[in-house]
This record gives C-alpha cells, structure tokens and sequence, in this order.
C-alpha cells in the first residue's frame, strides 16, 4: 500500500534538489521505494502501521511519516547518486536521514511508545 505513512512529495523533497528527475518522477520507483520501508517500519515496530494507518493517531503520525519519508529518500538517493555534486553530498545526506529516522524507529519500537503512536494513550491520568 504505497503511500500509506509518507507522501511521494515529501520522499522527493528530501533527497534534496540534486537528486535525479529519472527517479523522482517515475511512480513506479517512487512507490517501490515506498512500500518497501513501509514494510520495513512495520516489521521493524512489530506492528502493521501501513495497513492501519487511518486510525493512528493524528498527532503522532509525523513521526512515523520522518521515518518513512527519510528512508526511502535514501533509496531515491542511492538508485542515481549522478545528479550530487559530489558522492560525499550524497553519502552525507543518506547519514543524516537515516540517523533521523532510526531515533523515531527506536523510540516507535518499544511498547510504550507504539501504543503512544497508535492510539496517543499514555499510561498517565
């Protein structure tokens, strides 16, 4: 179910301006991409976001849409690293969104937090 938790649009914005118009434009990629993290996050939290993602709770869902969104940035970046100035921009630019994207994923993972995610209950009154 592409799309579900990231929109293309924001895939696309953060893969920077240098990333290649082959692939940031073809929806074939674009949804490839964004399936397979969309799977990856639920396997990685042990819950099916993508499927739910009509009842996760509105405030949190932003969270979920960084990670999503940044990881498959990365595999947009990583399918044509031509258009960078240089392989560094590029590899710079895969560390700072993977690193944004595994702090919401550690956090998401735990119990807590999941509920949190999914519900916005908190445990406290």
């Amino acid at each position: 179910m592409a799309f579900a938790l990231a929109s293309s649009g924001s895939i696309v914005r953060k893969a920077g301006k240098n990333v290649s118009s082959v692939s940031s434009t073809s929806g074939t990629i674009l949804a490839d991409l964004s399936n397979e993290v969309e799977h990856y996050v639920n396997t990685f939290c042990r819950y099916n976001f993508s499927g739910n993602a009509a009842t996760i709770n509105v405030n949190t869902s932003a969270a979920l849409e960084l990670a999503v969104s940044n990881l498959a940035a990365v595999g947009l970046i990583r399918y044509d690293m031509s258009g960078y100035t240089t392989r560094g921009e590029a590899e710079d630019m895969i560390q700072h969104l993977e690193f944004e994207a595994n702090k919401v994923l550690t956090l998401v993972k735990d119990d807590p937090f999941r509920k949190f995610v999914i519900d916005g209950s908190t445990g406290v009154e």
